[in-house]
């Protein structure tokens, strides 16, 4: 065992593996804070995300994670639960749904290391084969998303039609 232990230390003497204590360098830690142009890049890829969620059939599991458990909705501050009734009486409404990101009307503002308030535009086209009906347009969306940890969430939502058909 001895000269086991003496040959590991005598490799690493050799292969440069060992230095004196006075000749490590000091290497200082700082936390990391995400480079604006870092939190614009990932405010537009959530919002992306978002709008895909927003169009398959599996919404309602992907908005449990998308949405704080508090929410600025439409001006008024709810808890998760009571803004997934209104979502799922969405999607029902309309199960068949295709939004469009237009990417280059994004308009993004991170002025806290963890939140960003995007705004842009959607096209949007939703379906009820069973009632019969068709809604179509471009919408204005506003939403603030908070970064908290690895995955961003939804802390405010509101949007408005601007035109339709």
């Amino acid at each position: 065992m001895n000269g086991f232990l003496n040959m590991i230390g005598m490799l690493i003497t050799l292969l440069g593996l060992w230095q004196p204590v006075g000749d490590i360098p000091t290497v200082v830690v700082t936390p990391s804070i995400p480079a604006p142009d870092s939190m614009h890049q990932r405010a537009s890829a959530f919002m992306g995300d978002y709008f895909r969620h927003l169009s398959s059939p599996e919404v309602l599991e992907d908005f449990e994670r998308d949405y704080a458990p508090y929410v600025s909705y439409y001006d008024k501050r709810v808890d998760r639960a009571t803004l997934m009734r209104d979502k799922a009486r969405f999607v029902h409404r309309w199960p068949k749904r295709s939004y469009r990101l237009r990417e280059e009307s994004l308009d993004v503002s991170c002025d806290t290391p963890d939140l960003c308030m995007v705004t842009g535009l959607v096209d949007f086209e939703c379906r009820s084969a069973e009632r019969h009906a068709v809604s179509t347009g471009v919408a204005r969306f506003y939403s603030g998303i908070w970064f908290q940890g690895g995955n961003g969430q939804i802390v405010a939502e509101q949007s408005d039609v601007i035109r339709q058909p």
